[in-house]
């Protein structure tokens, strides 16, 4: 059986879930400037166009709010 490891209290963790969150936004924004590129350079599969204008445009609604 493996050992279990204990549970790391909240607090200190405080700092490095907030700089891994932040990493995480930032890769997503940066994939899906890629993605925006790609559909605006006429790079994307033809079949998928479609759904990674709707993603684009969730991600960005999700990120920033609805802009409508």
């Amino acid at each position: 059986m493996a050992k279990k490891e204990p549970a790391k209290p909240l607090f200190p963790l405080k700092g490095e879930f907030y700089a891994s969150l932040d990493n995480f936004a930032h890769q997503a924004g940066m994939l899906r400037d890629v993605v925006a590129q790609m559909i605006d350079m006429g790079q994307a599969p033809p079949a998928a166009e479609g759904i990674l204008r709707e993603r684009v445009a969730a991600f960005d609604a999700a990120r920033f709010g609805d802009t409508e």
